[in-house]
């Protein structure tokens, strides 16, 4: 009997330790890897959390084996990685098929009626009406595709207004942390399009696309001029004889006037007088600057491409100041209405771009779908939080204020980020949309430039993030495999004070830190 129990013991325990044993070598060994790695940069330490599991093991604090940890709890700001909590939220509460919706709609009589004086059937006695629900994708083409649409329903006249309809969300300013970046974004003319404003209807990211030819000199807006965009031509001509090449095209872009009757901007700088046609020197350079007002912007578009498209517009465009009432709802006809790809293809574009825009509108979208219309950033951010309760989030001292993370408000962990992927990775109804959704080295993307020519880094998915205005911040978390085939999760995430010491140096060392980590993550046996 006794021989038998110690046959048992010895069986189940060989059992044991050659399931795991992979595990501890490959712990043990990526342990001693990393601790070198790290003491490279003793001065980095402090201000590094890495936290790294074993996705295919069932230890550990987080439910996983535990392959490496260094401040794994310390709250660091995540910039962009809070787009990990925004898409997984999404992907989970909206479902990854959700379309967002462009609605156009209209009010009076379509044509044919013979007490009105214009009776052809393509005729509308009254007003359209664009409806904006969100859609963070509605880019030139799409819009193009509406206006297309309404031409070949056979609408040739609007004998009314242009109505535009952005109650979907409340009236939002940018969701930026005002305090963080009010005054870098004054010394810049808030002309960055990575922070432009929320709109329940938006065009374009709601950024201007202004195109500038170099020879012949042309200034167009992307996809048709309109007078709300005026474009004020103040380049200057420069020396005919110079050869540098920057003399000869130098300008900029600055938006001088905003109001609700138009948006204004001037194109400033020198240019070379060159032959017309001359083969030297010809480029197509684009300036992207967010607008003032993105439903208005929006409206006046949708009004150009009507006519550019031979459907003339008698009114004008304007906005409703209030939400429409249950009573104009149903005096309203559909005419068509314009859905987006689905909700996985639209977190693809903005995790592996990185598109604060798009997780913003993601943000709203949530809150007015859930919670009701309209949506708002408090509305949206209930919704995450409803989400990280529901998976028991590790140390409730974390804190989300917007959905993109150009903030230095947001706080996370290194272990929160990687209970997060876990929760993805084990809930087959949204991980492999979230996996596609993430860059990867040498692919178009925010990774395109990591690890060139190494092939054997292409079994890494991941999301980057970095800040540098109040503080240095650069991160990355994801998934990525051994050469055997086991599947990791990491995070790693750097916040260097500006006070600091050599502050830009240990900063600028930050990407070394995570390649050297990654490296040898996916070099592990």
């Amino acid at each position: 009997m006794i021989f038998k129990i110690c046959s048992y013991i010895y069986i189940v325990v060989t059992i044991i330790v050659n399931y795991f044993s992979p595990v501890f070598a490959a712990s043990t060994s990526c342990n001693l890897s990393l601790s070198k790695i790290i003491h490279q940069y003793p001065y980095v330490q402090k201000y590094l959390g890495v936290y790294i599991v074993d996705l295919e093991s069932s230890a550990g604090s987080t439910g996983r084996a535990e392959v490496f940890s260094l401040n794994p709890d310390q709250l660091f700001i995540p910039a962009s990685l809070s787009k990990i909590v925004t898409t997984i939220t999404a992907l989970k509460k909206l479902g990854t098929n959700y379309l967002f919706k462009t609605e156009v709609k209209y009010r009076g009589t379509m044509g044919g009626a013979e007490t009105l004086p214009d009776t052809s059937p393509g005729t509308l006695h009254g007003d359209l009406y664009l409806i904006g629900k969100g859609d963070p994708s509605l880019v030139s083409e799409k819009l193009q595709r509406i206006v297309d649409q309404l031409y070949f329903l056979g609408l040739r006249k609007v004998q009314g207004d242009i109505i535009i309809d952005d109650s979907f969300f409340a009236q939002t300013e940018s969701l930026r942390d005002v305090s963080d970046y009010s005054e870098y974004e004054e010394r810049s003319n808030g002309e960055h399009p990575y922070n432009a404003l929320a709109s329940a209807l938006s065009f374009n990211f709601n950024s201007a696309a202004i195109h500038i030819s170099t020879n012949p000199f042309t200034i167009h807006l992307d996809p048709v001029d309109t007078p709300y965009i005026k474009l004020t031509d103040a380049v200057e001509l420069a020396a005919t004889n110079t050869n540098s090449s920057k003399k000869k095209f130098d300008i900029s872009v600055h938006q001088v006037k905003n109001n609700d009757v138009n948006e204004e901007f001037k194109i400033v700088g020198s240019r070379a007088l060159l032959p017309v046609g001359a083969n030297t020197d010809h480029r197509l350079i684009t300036f992207y600057r967010p607008v003032g007002n993105p439903t208005l912007y929006t409206g006046h578009i949708f009004k150009s491409l009507l006519e550019k498209n031979q459907i003339t517009v008698s009114g004008t465009v304007k906005k409703l100041s209030t939400p429409l009432t249950p009573k104009d709802l149903k005096e309203l006809k559909d005419l068509y209405t314009h859905h987006s790809e689905d909700l996985s293809h639209i977190i693809a574009l903005a995790n592996r771009f990185s598109n604060n825009f798009m997780c913003e509108q993601l943000l709203l979208t949530m809150g007015a779908e859930l919670f009701g219309a309209p949506g708002t950033p408090g509305k949206g951010l209930r919704v995450i939080s409803d989400l990280l309760d529901s998976i028991a989030f590790k140390n409730k001292n974390y804190q989300i204020v917007n959905g993109s993370g150009l903030t230095y408000r947001n706080q996370l962990s290194p272990r929160q980020i990687i209970q997060l992927l876990e929760y993805a990775h084990r809930d087959l109804s949204i991980y492999p949309e979230f996996l596609h959704s993430l860059a990867m080295p040498g692919a178009p993307g925010t990774l395109e430039r990591w690890f060139p020519g190494n092939t054997r880094m292409h079994v890494i998915r991941a999301k980057t993030g970095s800040l540098s205005q109040k503080m240095l911040i650069h991160a990355i978390s994801g998934y990525t495999s051994t050469k055997s085939g086991r599947h990791l999760a990491f995070a790693i995430m750097i916040n260097v004070p500006h006070h600091t010491k050599n502050a830009m140096h240990l900063f600028l060392q930050s990407k070394q830190i995570e390649e050297k980590i990654l490296s040898a993550l996916a070099n592990l046996p």
